[in-house]
């Protein structure tokens, strides 16, 4: 038990590690001229762990303008204001999301931000689950129009999804 234990401590300090070591290199350019509604807006989403027990994935949203993003993950929202990040000069917010199935507990462990918003919880499940039979990443890496929602993906019967504000 100690050893299980153990090991899941290790994946997610590197799971830890390895999010806060990324560097994305996006660009956006935008007209200034045009409303805030029509400003594209870029979503990248990679994969850093993906084992049957645990999964790890980031999801960076970049624009030329400052925004607002909120996710919706069926159980009510998340949100925080992006962050300009002076090398690239492009307004950013990262969504990170880890699921950790616990087979002893009968659980899968949530932990979800939204830049610096969020926090973990804990859902039942059953002893035959499979955290691969209840996951899909649906997000398409690329632009998207400001009044436009976008799936991220889905768990447990529900919808993560993301919208972009003013």
């Amino acid at each position: 038990m100690k050893t299980v234990l153990a090991q899941r401590a290790i994946t997610f300090m590197l799971a830890a590690v390895i999010i806060s070591t990324l560097i994305y290199s996006t660009h956006i350019t935008a007209a200034p001229n045009r409303p805030a509604t029509q400003l594209p807006y870029r979503v990248e989403m990679t994969a850093i762990l993906d084992r049957d027990d645990a999964k790890l994935v980031t999801i960076r949203v970049d624009s030329g303008t400052a925004f607002y993003a909120t996710v919706d993950h069926g159980e009510g929202h998340t949100s925080c204001a992006s962050t300009l990040d002076p090398t690239s000069k492009l307004h950013q917010v990262e969504i990170v999301l880890l699921l950790d199935h616990i087979p002893s507990r009968q659980c899968v462990k949530e932990l979800l931000t939204v830049g610096g918003a969020g926090g973990p919880s804990a859902q039942p499940v059953n002893s035959d689950y499979k955290l691969n039979d209840n996951f899909t990443a649906k997000v398409i890496n690329g632009n998207y129009k400001r009044d436009q929602t976008v799936d991220l993906l889905a768990w447990q019967d529900r919808t993560f999804t993301l919208s972009i504000g003013k």
